[in-house]
């Protein structure tokens, strides 16, 4: 699995879709200086990215992990959908 290209207005990102599946990709994807896996009150292993405002934020399992000109940051699914299309790759 590798990050797919997708766009908006304001130009292209790469985003990774984090599930049970992709996540030991999303975690190789992203650098180790802008990712955190913290263990919450169940012991449940959480991810947390460095955004571009420096927080680190939650990243829960079906969020998509984006990377654009200013950082990385998650969103959840049905606001990345209304957001962003896929960018089609040229042969």
């Amino acid at each position: 699995m590798t990050p797919q290209t997708f766009h908006d207005p304001g130009g292209p990102v790469q985003a990774m879709q984090y599930t049970a599946e992709t996540a030991d990709a999303v975690l190789a994807w992203i650098p180790a200086d802008r990712q955190r896996i913290l263990v919450d009150g169940t012991e449940e292993r959480c991810l947390y990215v460095l955004n571009p405002d420096r927080i680190y934020e939650r990243v829960w399992f079906g969020d998509w992990v984006i990377r654009d000109a200013f950082g990385w940051f998650a969103m959840r699914p049905a606001t990345f959908q209304r957001k962003y299309e896929r960018t089609e790759v040229q042969a």
